[in-house]
């Protein structure tokens, strides 16, 4: 029986697409122990899935002393291989102590000191990033089938968590509950908020939706604006009891769609079975972050606004970079982005009934 460590310290997107290395790991070797390594903040989405044997959490706020214990925890382990996706200093010098016989990370520079195996990133084409860090797992020489989709796994409490609370709030089982995911941590990734507030108007016309917004305390005021400037007022939810990530994944459990950017969020959404339109920044490649092979998981990011192919977006985008990306978002209309909404919520029967 061998033991295996898969480090991923990144966002909450991260840890749940390199989840799937131990699911895959899992699948192929059930007999094997299979631990993962996260940021404390993150550890909430993968509490509890069933691939997992054990999920370790650094929290760097605790510093340099807490990073020493964390390793000297790993190296107590006796991890016969490590994989560390993330492949930054830090992770590297966990993978350097631990003792492993087998230590494997992608050929980034200056990497040589830490792994036994360096392999190299590859990303060309329209590969998916868990096809790319399976890629690790396939150089440990474990036969594995490769998945897009990670998943959140909750408890039958959890799952009903939010029905009272909904409920409380006048929405019910039966109304068409749409999460609109109007903020992003990185500003360049956020499409205009006032074209998610004519979408949002759309859908409450349209299909009668209750919409949910989530936010943290810095976003607040901008959704209170895009709540006030609605003439739906009424429709439009936000100030959830969301204090923990895995609160939030409670929320989306309730919801039946999701329209946003592309965020941390849209990825627990997708894992959860949410169905999802996600809008990309091109600074971005839909293909590496949405599933390929599911209709519930629509992406669309310039090329698709535009009707470009390959070669012309490549052109079209030639100067791009996070600091204009933004002004690029403003090409991709509400009008397109409400025509892909109401083809996914007519092919999926999302709702069966209009106004």
């Amino acid at each position: 029986m061998k033991k295996i460590l898969v480090i991923q310290f990144q966002q909450v997107g991260d840890v749940l697409i390199s989840s799937e290395l131990c699911v895959a790991i899992k699948k192929s070797y059930p007999e094997y122990v299979v631990d993962y390594l996260v940021a404390s903040f993150t550890r909430d989405v993968v509490d509890g899935h069933p691939a997992i044997n054990e999920v370790i959490a650094l929290d760097k706020s605790k510093g340099f002393l807490h990073y020493l214990s964390v390793i000297r925890y790993v190296r107590k382990k006796k991890y016969d291989i490590v994989l560390d996706a993330l492949c930054k200093p830090r992770t590297g010098l966990i993978a350097l102590l631990s003792g492993a016989s087998n230590t494997i990370s992608f050929n980034f520079k200056g990497r040589g000191l830490f792994y036994k195996k360096l392999i190299p990133l590859i990303s060309e084409g329209k590969r998916h990033t868990i096809d790319m860090r399976m890629d690790l797992v396939r150089a440990a020489g474990l036969e594995i089938e490769s998945s897009q989709h990670a998943k959140i796994h909750l408890s039958e409490d959890e799952k009903s968590k939010f029905k009272p609370i909904l409920e409380d709030r006048g929405i019910k089982e039966t109304d068409f509950k749409i999460i609109f995911g109007v903020n992003s941590r990185r500003v360049y990734k956020e499409w205009p908020k006032d074209n998610f507030l004519k979408v949002i108007s759309h859908c409450i016309e349209k299909y009668d939706a209750k919409i949910i917004f989530f936010h943290t305390d810095k976003e607040r005021d901008e959704c209170v604006r895009l709540q006030q400037e609605s003439e739906y007022t009424s429709s439009i939810y936000l100030d959830w009891p969301i204090e923990s990530i895995r609160n939030m994944a409670c929320l989306f459990y309730q919801c039946d769609f999701m329209i946003g950017n592309d965020s941390g969020p849209r990825h627990m959404a997708q894992c959860l079975g949410v169905p999802t339109l996600s809008i990309f920044s091109p600074d971005i490649s839909k293909w590496s972050w949405n599933p390929h092979d599911d209709e519930r998981y629509v992406a669309v990011d310039i090329q698709d606004a535009l009707g470009l192919n390959d070669e012309e977006i490549i052109d079209k985008l030639s100067d791009v970079n996070k600091e204009n990306a933004q002004e690029y978002m403003n090409l991709i209309s509400p009008e397109f982005v409400i025509k892909k909404a109401d083809e996914m919520i007519a092919s999926l029967e999302l709702r069966n009934h209009t106004l």
